[in-house]
């Protein structure tokens, strides 16, 4: 059996650290997506599920509004809608799911702006849209 050894330029805890990081927010395969998933708002019924998920996750519960990602019945990820650091199970494949909440949670302060009369209509209209992949 023929073994080859791979070397990588730099310092090898800058690789360390972003295998960790992948870890921390496992992305699902294109096959093994979600099938459904329920964005909305927390509710105080949800608040001992939001105690676990931040013990899990190894982080405080964020203060102020939060958006969740529920699938099945269980509460995988939250963000606050004000912005700050998101918690998400680790054991779970969450990295989708924060990126979509933290673009709810940028919807809700565009239209939080727009009724307190402090961004413009165009502003909330443009965390709908997404950006073109560079080819």
């Amino acid at each position: 059996m023929l073994s080859t050894l791979y070397t990588l330029p730099g310092d090898p805890r800058r690789y360390r650290a972003l295998s960790r990081r992948k870890l921390e927010q496992r992305e699902a395969p294109r096959g093994d997506a979600y099938e459904t998933v329920t964005v909305r708002e927390a509710r105080p019924a949800d608040f001992e599920a939001l105690v676990r998920l931040a013990a899990l996750d190894s982080k405080r519960l964020p203060d102020g509004r939060l958006v969740v990602a529920e699938v099945d019945g269980r509460l995988l990820a939250a963000v606050p809608v004000r912005g700050g650091e998101a918690i998400a199970d680790p054991f779970e494949y969450t990295a989708n799911l924060v990126m979509l909440l933290e673009l709810r949670a940028a919807q809700l302060r565009a239209l939080e702006g727009d009724r307190l009369g402090g961004t413009s209509a165009p502003a909330a209209r443009r965390c709908l849209v997404a950006r073109p992949a560079d080819g």
